[in-house]
C-alpha cells in the first residue's frame, strides 16, 4: 500500500461526515500526484505508533476501514513532532503526526494539510492557535476538546471538531490513545503555532 492507496479511504471517510467536512473536501484532488515528503527537522522524527493495529481492531464500523488503512500504511509514513518538551512537556514525545497530503507531499494538494495524528494516553495538548482553519475527525479512542469558542467536550470515533482561524484550543486524552484525521485549510507552511496562556 502507498499514500496513494490510502487517499481514497481518506476521501471516502470525509464524504460520509457531516458539515463542515464538505468545505474541507473542496479543492482536494481525487488523484493527486505523489512526491517524497520533506523529512522531519533534526530531532523531530518520531517512531511509528505501536498501537495502530489495536486501535483499528477496536474502532467502530464507521471508522474501521480508514483506521485499518492507516495501520497498513503507517510504516511508510513520515511520523514527526512539531514541538520540544520545553514547548509542551510530555506531549512532545507522546504524540506523533504524519503528513498525507500537502503542497510539498507526499501527495500534492494546492494548499492546506491532511495528516494523521496519534495522541498517546493521558496527554495534554496545551492551548494553542494558528492561522489555518482546522478540522479534526476522531477515528479511534476518545479525546476532550476545549476552545475559547466552544465548551469542553469529549468526542469519540465519528465525531468532528472544527476550529476557526486563530481560535485558541486544546486537547486531552484519558487512559486510551486517540487516532485523529486532521485537516488544515490554508497555507500551513507560512503559519506558525502560537502558544497562549488561554484555557
Amino acid at each position: 500500500m502507498s499514500a496513494r492507496d490510502l487517499w481514497p479511504a481518506v476521501l471516502a471517510h470525509l464524504r460520509g461526515c457531516d458539515a463542515p467536512a464538505a468545505e474541507f473536501l473542496d479543492g482536494l484532488p481525487r488523484e493527486p500526484q505523489e512526491r517524497p515528503a520533506p523529512p522531519p527537522a533534526d530531532g523531530f522524527a518520531r517512531p511509528v505508533p505501536n498501537e495502530l493495529d489495536r486501535l483499528a481492531d477496536t474502532a467502530p464500523a464507521e471508522t474501521r476501514a480508514l483506521c485499518a488503512a492507516i495501520a497498513a500504511e503507517a510504516a511508510r509514513l513520515s511520523w514527526r513532532s512539531s514541538y520540544t518538551t520545553a514547548d509542551v512537556g510530555a506531549f512532545a514525545t507522546g504524540y506523533a503526526w504524519a503528513p498525507i497530503a500537502a503542497p510539498d507531499g507526499p501527495l500534492v494538494i494546492p494548499s492546506g494539510l491532511v495528516c494523521i495524528m496519534h495522541i498517546g494516553p493521558r496527554l495534554h495538548y496545551p492551548p494553542h492557535r494558528h492561522e489555518p482553519e482546522e478540522l479534526y475527525a476522531v477515528l479511534a479512542g476518545n479525546a476532550v476538546f476545549s476552545s475559547d469558542r466552544s465548551p469542553r467536550t469529549r468526542l469519540g470515533p465519528g465525531a468532528l471538531r472544527h476550529h476557526a482561524p486563530y481560535e485558541t484550543h486544546s486537547m486531552d486524552t484519558d487512559d486510551s490513545a486517540a487516532l485523529v484525521l486532521a485537516l488544515w485549510k490554508g497555507s500551513y507552511r507560512k503559519s506558525e503555532i502560537v502558544k497562549t496562556e488561554a484555557t
